[in-house]
């Protein structure tokens, strides 16, 4: 059973999460980066899925404290590294900033947008 960490801030998304993974992973989720450092730091996961635009606000400016890009900064910072990471945002600029940060902690980076997600889940 794999260890997923997801950054999703969208209670309708969060159900969906764990409708289509919670039988088969490990998940963890939470609405906000500075909560996410935390885990991150503390345990380890296998796949992160994460959103940019939390707080219930849609294209937000990456930088914005509490946005996927900052947890991308932090993570790359980190040096740390996970089997796969997707990045579900619909901000198709703060998508591509996270992806450019997130390129070195992992081979298996992934750009989803979330209402195609949940098809890329069931492949």
């Amino acid at each position: 059973m794999s260890r997923v960490f997801i950054l999703e801030d969208d209670l309708y998304r969060v159900n969906l999460f764990r409708k289509k993974l919670a039988a088969k992973h490990t998940l963890t989720i939470t609405d906000n980066v500075f909560e996410a450092k935390k885990l991150l730091a503390e345990n380890d996961f296998d796949v992160l899925f994460l959103d940019h635009d939390l707080g219930g606000e849609i294209f937000v400016d990456s930088s914005a404290e509490n946005t996927g890009y900052q947890l991308a900064k932090w993570l790359e910072e980190q040096k740390k590294h996970y089997d796969q990471i997707i990045i579900h945002s619909c901000n198709p600029v703060g998508a591509d900033m996270m992806a450019v940060r997130l390129d070195s902690c992992t081979e298996n980076l992934s750009r989803v947008p979330f209402p195609l997600l949940i098809n890329y889940l069931e492949a």
